[in-house]
């Protein structure tokens, strides 16, 4: 699925091989890669850098749990990490994790769930954030056919929103978690048409 999400250069290059998750900055000098390791059945993240014309060994990330975890995405201040993961601290299947780089400590502080809508009970396997086109993707295969995956496009917020449950029943609570309806996230200002003509001219 990553080579159907438009991000611009200046983000970074995402590749995928095969069920591997690979990101490098827009530098072209660091380097998250996900790797199979066939002693525990997971996938775990390396890093590696660019030095001397050619890339130095693979070191698994500081800071990340041995769940498996998987599609890293960095945003480009170098600090803010995305990935995937499943374990003790999901919701159910994967994922999606953000963690932030202690350059003092020289690892990734402890990693914290994003929550629904992003997270969910199903498979949330990728999170990445274009600011230059203030876009955001996150890919799941929730209401997707088995070996199926949908690749939601959404405005980030520039802070974390707080909403008031009182305002809202269980029932449109638990289907705004869930996304059960796109349109119902759309708003009625101009934003979405805005962002829809971005996407457009990325593409």
């Amino acid at each position: 699925f990553i080579k159907y999400i438009p991000l611009t250069d200046d983000c970074g290059n995402i590749t995928q091989n095969g069920l591997c998750g690979q990101f490098t900055n827009e530098l072209k000098d660091y380097r998250l890669t996900a790797i199979y390791n066939s002693a525990d059945s997971a996938y775990h993240l390396y890093e590696s850098n660019y030095i001397g014309n050619e890339w130095t060994a693979t070191q698994q990330v500081k800071g990340i749990s041995h769940s498996d975890a998987n599609f890293p995405f960095m945003m480009p201040d170098g600090v803010t990490l995305y990935f995937a993961q499943k374990g003790e601290k999901s919701i159910g299947g994967y994922d999606l994790f953000v963690t932030r780089y202690d350059g003092e400590e020289g690892t990734f502080l402890k990693p914290e769930n994003l929550g629904m809508p992003f997270s969910s009970t199903a498979n949330d396997y990728f999170y990445a954030i274009d600011e230059i086109n203030k876009l955001g993707y996150f890919v799941t295969d929730r209401h997707q056919a088995t070996g199926k995956v949908c690749i939601y496009t959404f405005v980030p917020n520039e802070t974390r929103q707080v909403y008031q449950t009182e305002a809202y029943s269980e029932q449109q609570l638990r289907a705004l978690a869930d996304i059960s309806s796109i349109a119902d996230t759309w708003g009625k200002g101009p934003q979405r048409k805005q962002a829809l003509n971005r996407l457009r001219d990325i593409k």
